[in-house]
């Protein structure tokens, strides 16, 4: 087993990395979700829907409970989540 000691510089770039490959992911999957909606306008326009029922039903606060309750809006996230991850494993396949 081998003994790194913790300094400053490995623990900032460690730390650079970490939130670099979170946001990159992040944003990998905001894109690609934008970039299908654009495409599926009847989508967009139900998730639309949706996003202005539950503002108004929340006085137009965008609080966490109120994302909680939008159901199409999970629907529409976790189908992303396993679109961006499908297309992760087929490009390492290629």
């Amino acid at each position: 087993m081998v003994d790194i000691k913790l300094k400053d510089r490995l623990l900032t770039a460690q730390t650079y990395i970490f939130l670099a490959a979170g946001f990159e992911t992040s944003s990998t999957t905001m894109t690609n979700t934008l970039y299908e909606l654009a495409l599926n306008q009847e989508i967009q326009d139900k998730l639309r829907q949706e996003i202005r029922e539950h503002l108004a039903k929340y006085n137009g606060e965008l609080k966490y409970e109120c994302i909680e309750d939008m159901e199409y809006l999970d629907k529409v996230l976790k189908d992303m989540f396993g679109f961006t991850l499908k297309k992760r494993i087929d490009d390492k396949e290629t």
